[in-house]
Formats: structure tokens, sequence, C-alpha cells
């Protein structure tokens, strides 16, 4: 028989996935695996996307990663059928409030403004630049290939993140961008339409 915090989240949850239905519309199904454990004492949840696809039918851009929810949308097919689209885990140690009305707890982190965060990185808010530990020189994407969510970042100037004549993979122009210290002006923008 399942805790009753355990029953409590199932249907915050289930608000949370009511609330994306209806943001977002797909003929590919999204299938979320989600999973309720203990992670510790400073980490609320995490979640991400399974694959990424390039350049298949219906891409508009080419050579750049499309999360599976996005490329499933897109394509019209599902081009990841032995595995769910989006991975979620959420913390069953946190002292959550399992509130579905939208008024906050004091003291409690909120379980649906979580679950729709991440949520949100399992559906492709998510990007790919980061600065290597080593060496200390920013890289964005994966084998060469910027995430999509990539191509709409941009610097104070409106430069795209992924304009290789100003932020190179592999530089300090991108590392000092990402780290909000760029020759346009500090921190990351969006630029698409919405």
């Amino acid at each position: 028989r399942p805790s009753c915090a355990r029953e409590y989240a199932v249907g915050a949850f289930q608000t949370a996935i009511d609330i994306w239905r209806t943001q977002i519309n797909s003929p590919v199904p999204i299938v979320v695996d989600a999973q309720y454990q203990s992670l510790g004492s400073t980490l609320l949840g995490l979640a991400g996307f399974r694959n990424v696809f390039s350049n298949f039918p219906g891409a508009p851009l080419a050579n750049v990663f499309y999360p599976v929810p996005i490329a499933n949308k897109l394509s019209g097919v599902d081009r990841d059928v032995e595995k769910a689209d989006i991975s979620i885990t959420l913390n069953s140690s946190a002292n959550w409030s399992y509130a579905i009305d939208g008024v906050p707890v004091a003291g409690k982190p909120d379980f649906v403004s979580a679950v729709l965060h991440e949520l949100g990185h399992g559906l492709g808010f998510a990007g790919s630049a980061s600065i290597n530990s080593i060496t200390g020189l920013g890289q964005i994407g994966l084998m060469g290939r910027p995430y999509v969510f990539d191509t709409n970042a941009a610097d104070s100037a409106n430069t795209g993140i992924v304009d290789a004549s100003v932020y190179p993979a592999g530089s300090v122009a991108l590392a000092n961008l990402i780290k909000g210290t760029g020759v346009a002006g500090p921190g990351l923008f969006w630029k698409g339409a919405n």
C-alpha cells in the first residue's frame, strides 16, 4: 500500500502534466519515466530527455540535435520506441508541499513547480554549453552539434552562442560568455520568438 505522501505526489505530478498538456501538442505520445526516491538533503529533483536526433525528416535545422520529444513531434514518428522520452526523479526525502492550488506554503518546496521545471528540461529546455573542468575553455554541443535550445541563446548584443566566428568551441570567449563575463556584456539571453 503506497504511503500518503506518495499518493499526494502522484496527484501533484499529474497536475503538472496537465499544465504542460495545455502548452504542448504532439502527434506522438510523450512517455515519461518518473521515479520518487531519496536524493539526499540538497537536491529536489533531476530530469532530462533520454535521446537526441539530428538531420531527420522534418528537422528545421541541419546538424542540430533535437531532444526526442521535439524530434518526435516534428517528424510525427516515435524515433526511440525502446525507452521513455523523459526521465525524471523527484526527492522523496524533501519536505514537499503537495498543494495543487498554486498557493505557496512557507518553508516547503512546491512539488508541482518542481515537476513543471524538471519536465521542462525533459521537453528540451536545456542547453549544451559548458566549461571544460581541465582546460577552462568553453564547449558547446555534442559531437560538434549544438542542441536546438542553444540556437536561441545569445549574448547581450544578440550574437548567438553558436556563432563560431565569435564564440568558437574550445575558446576563452565562449567560456567567458558562459560565466557571464563576455565581451558584449554579462549574461546569456533568449533570442527566439517565444
